[in-house]
């Protein structure tokens, strides 16, 4: 059975370099999908992924993409990703962004942004 991985890091910034204390991100899946045969993942669900004093994820579950299956399979499946600071001014994004079930827990600060 199919579970969620843990997405963590970040060190996330601003354009001036500094972190993104106590900021949050913004995943949005880009299309229904099915999971574990019976569960449906509604895309446009936002999730709300808080940051820590250092900008980054402390531990929050999502679905990884690589175990989810597409209502439209032909179309390509990620999360969009937004980065805001504190005070809800977005910061990054919205970027393409995949979470994958390997590495457990997935780090997120390697992210290359809009890279799938």
């Amino acid at each position: 059975m199919s579970s969620t991985n843990n997405v963590t890091g970040g060190l996330w910034q601003d354009t001036e370099g500094n972190l993104l204390s106590n900021g949050y991100l913004l995943f949005e899946l880009s299309q229904d999908c099915i999971v574990n045969g019976t569960t449906m993942v509604c895309a446009g669900f936002v999730i709300n992924v808080p940051l820590d004093i250092n900008g980054s994820v402390v531990s929050s579950p999502l679905w990884p993409v690589d175990l989810l299956t597409p209502l439209y399979p032909n179309l390509p499946l990620f999360y969009t990703v937004t980065a805001y600071s504190a005070l809800g001014q977005k910061v990054w994004g919205p970027f393409p962004q995949s979470v994958l079930s390997t590495p457990s827990p997935y780090n997120i600060g390697l992210w290359i942004p809009g890279k799938v």
